[in-house]
């Protein structure tokens, strides 16, 4: 059955198609059709028929009523595909965002992409710098190597502005809000350090190394009595 919306559809496509007078007299003359019945179809009221849009669809390679079927993957794959693509760890919003664009018929919310980054056995949840991040869990190792090498810079520089030694506590407090690291992953980190910029100087204090103090940065001379506190040189 051709119906109103299929006919439009035939007909703006042969408005653009023959706007090449070239392209519709090859046309014409293959389908053995009098070049005068250009004029018709492109009138805008002419009822193409069955035959005459299987001559379009044949000629041309078009597919006017049978609807295509693209076959879609479960949502889980997807979203799995989205972060391996991306090759980096991502936040739900960008991985909602990459499908939407991708997939725009396809109906899924942002609580339906959290549930399955909870619950897939492939992919990791890492919070870092107060968000929530999703990473393969292939590359995982990679990726929080990468982030610890950013979370030792963020000691050093506080520790150098201090301009004395600061205790575990206190760093802890500094990373928190960005990080939520504990004491013991800190340390780890500062531990991991190729440039051992960052040493424990006893008490729960750390300092920065002298292969870490900066050529404007002078080394400085303190003592740590029983309670923890550090007593600096005051010519420093």
């Amino acid at each position: 059955m051709i119906t109103k919306p299929l006919n439009y559809r035939v007909f703006q496509k042969m408005k653009s198609l023959f706007s090449n007078l070239q392209v519709a007299a090859d046309f014409f003359h293959a389908n053995q059709l009098p070049p005068v019945n250009i004029k018709y179809w492109l009138s805008g009221s002419h009822a193409f028929s069955d035959t005459e849009i299987d001559m379009v669809e044949n000629y041309f390679g078009l597919n006017f009523r049978r609807p295509v079927i693209k076959e879609v993957r479960p949502l889980p794959d997807l979203v799995y595909e989205a972060i391996k693509q991306a090759g980096k760890a991502m936040i739900l919003h960008a991985i909602y965002r990459n499908l939407k664009e991708k997939f725009p018929a396809m109906h899924f919310t942002r609580n339906s992409i959290h549930r399955i980054l909870e619950e897939h056995p492939l992919i990791s949840e890492y919070y870092f710098h107060s968000q929530h991040w999703y990473v393969i869990k292939q590359f995982e190792s990679e990726w929080k190597s990468a982030q610890s090498g950013h979370v030792i810079d963020k000691i050093y520089e506080f520790i150098m502005e201090q301009r004395k030694p600061v205790h575990l506590d206190e760093i802890e407090k500094y990373l928190y809000y960005a990080y939520q690291l504990d004491q013991h992953q800190i340390r780890v980190i500062i531990k991991s350090d190729s440039k051992r910029r960052c040493v424990f100087v006893g008490k729960g204090y750390y300092d920065v190394s002298e292969s870490g103090i900066k050529p404007s940065y002078k080394k400085r001379h303190y003592t740590i009595n029983d309670r923890g506190n550090f007593f600096v040189d005051p010519h420093f």
